[in-house]
């Protein structure tokens, strides 16, 4: 018997901490973790998971110095513009999700072909972009409160909530995985977290690997396994 994994979430922390700890400059370690993302599509397709959601940016790492985000702005632009592409041919959707009009509309464009140029595979990359869980709920009752009547919002259920989130068409995740070694969530998927299970690893963003990926899927079945009998 196996139990099968349909959405798995990480946050990837640590880029920063890792390429100190390797003599390199922050940015480096932001540049390190981006090539880390290809690897992960791989054993994503090899597991066969058809959602997985990267924590890429959050609304609070707007307040870093500017020097440091016009960094990770270019970034962000190389890796749509020379590295999605290459997970596309892998016949893999991208989305992304956040609060998408705090970036350049330069980059909200690369997003939305991206988005366009990659759909209708099976299996989904979601990167969580100018994105926080609190902000999440909060446009979405905004969004609601403009479509809905007070009549309609005290029936309202949890599943008709949910379709105004950014994260609606995302399966709520089994397993989350935060790198980096802090225990927390960080306001990353308040919302779609609620029955995951959270594993914490020590090891940070750009070490991490396919062996513990696995390691930590493996687990999470076995214990699944376990309390079912």
């Amino acid at each position: 018997m196996n139990i099968k994994i349909k959405s798995v979430a990480i946050i990837m922390d640590g880029n920063r901490r890792w390429a100190v700890e390797n003599g390199m400059s922050k940015i480096e370690g932001h540049k390190y973790g981006a090539e880390k993302i290809s690897e992960v599509i791989d054993w994503v397709l090899e597991e066969d998971i058809k959602n997985i959601v990267l924590y890429a940016f959050s609304t609070e790492n707007w307040n870093r110095s500017k020097i440091e985000i016009d960094a990770i702005m270019f970034l962000f632009e190389d890796f749509i513009k020379n590295k999605l592409n290459k997970i596309i041919e892998k016949k893999v959707s991208i989305k992304f999700i956040g609060k998408l009009d705090m970036f350049s509309k330069k980059l909200q464009i690369l997003m939305s072909e991206v988005e366009e140029k990659s759909k209708g595979f099976e299996t989904v990359l979601f990167m969580a972009m100018s994105y926080g869980g609190r902000v999440e709920i909060i446009e979405g009752i905004k969004r609601l409160s403009q479509e809905k009547t007070k009549e309609d919002i005290e029936s309202l259920t949890e599943g008709e909530f949910e379709r105004y989130l950014w994260t609606s068409e995302l399966d709520d995740p089994e397993i989350i995985i935060r790198t980096g070694g802090d225990r927390r969530l960080s306001n990353f998927l308040l919302w779609k977290s609620s029955y995951s299970e959270l594993i914490f690893t020590d090891t940070k963003w750009p070490a991490f690997s396919e062996r513990e990926f696995k390691k930590i899927l493996k687990d999470y079945q076995k214990v699944k396994i376990n309390k079912g009998k």
